[in-house]
């Protein structure tokens, strides 16, 4: 199911009517674990790929965990859906790194993996070029979230709107694991109504107000259910919400930060910097759309090999 979900968002990632062209977009190639002949392909990906199964914890073919080591080397991006990720860290790449995984799966992965930062309950959690995700849906959340490394923040919404997904779930947001799913919350409910009121002051007094609930009461049900503080989600939506028109307007810093609720240019800047680690500008003449094309990638990911990651051309997975 997970690779048939990440081929299907990396597939759409191209030329698709009622979509901005974003160039040749990916090339997708599906190897055979156990063939040691197409294993020597993987060398060449810009993305690597490993998806969970049945028996996550059982050893995994030798020349598959070296394949995996010399992708990294190579310079490539390495993904773990769901329990993908303890190939991973049978293969050693992850030692040293945070990830993140089902959250069933969770304490015997650290258990058996001592030397990494287990971030159980995550959606998804990126750590340099390498990248893992938590259950089997989820894997939509971190395909959608490398789209947008790769083509934009503006291009990945199209895609997830294509495909009828839910846009842009932040990784830290919560897995939703058995207790939250026992007792159903309007959580929902009042994310939506923030995203529609980003450009105004989201304060803690006005949100638990809409929801007719104390503010401490907000705070702690918040976190329990998202996985991260108010100020840090709205924050996040903000910055998100800012990408978007770095790539598809011209319009000034002071009147984006007015209608994603920084207020003033400075402040937008600032965040800005802090969250994607290159100024608005820089982020504005990497993405920005012109004649309906995009001017490359920004991913940020460099793997052992020193290599930008991006898409000036075809990239291959």
């Amino acid at each position: 199911m997970e690779t048939a979900v990440v081929s299907q968002v990396f597939a759409t990632a191209g030329p698709v009517p009622g979509l901005m062209p974003p160039g040749p977009g990916y090339r997708l190639r599906v190897v055979d674990a156990t063939d040691e002949g197409t294993l020597r392909t993987v060398g060449g990906a810009g993305t690597v790929v490993v998806p969970g199964s049945s028996e996550p914890f059982r050893p995994r073919p030798p020349a598959l965990l070296q394949a995996l080591r010399n992708a990294a080397a190579s310079g490539a991006r390495v993904v773990g859906l769901c329990a993908g990720a303890v190939v991973l860290a049978q293969a050693g790449l992850l030692d040293g790194r945070t990830a993140t995984t089902h959250w069933v799966h969770a304490e015997e992965f650290s258990a058996r993996f001592p030397a990494v930062r287990m971030r159980a309950g995550r959606l998804f959690v990126a750590d340099g070029a390498f990248f893992t995700s938590g259950g089997g849906l989820a894997a939509v959340d971190l395909a959608l979230h490398l789209t947008a490394r790769d083509l934009g923040r503006a291009y990945a919404n199209d895609v997830a709107r294509y495909l009828v997904a839910a846009p842009n779930r932040a990784g830290g947001q919560a897995q939703f694991a058995k207790d939250a799913l026992r007792a159903p919350t309007a959580t929902p409910r009042l994310l939506e109504w923030m995203r529609e009121h980003l450009d105004e002051p989201l304060s803690l007094e006005r949100l638990a107000r809409v929801e007719h609930v104390s503010q401490r009461t907000l705070v702690r049900w918040f976190r329990r259910e998202v996985g991260t503080s108010v100020a840090a989600w709205v924050t996040h939506e903000r910055i998100e919400r800012s990408k978007v028109l770095l790539e598809t307007t011209r319009l000034p810093l002071s009147q984006i930060a007015a209608a994603t609720g920084f207020g003033t240019a400075e402040t937008l800047r600032r965040n800005f910097r802090a969250q994607v680690g290159v100024t608005a500008s820089a982020y504005r003449t990497t993405f920005a759309h012109r004649d309906g094309t995009t001017s490359g990638g920004l991913g940020g990911d460099r793997g052992a090999g020193g290599r930008m990651r991006g898409v000036p051309g075809p990239s291959s997975i």
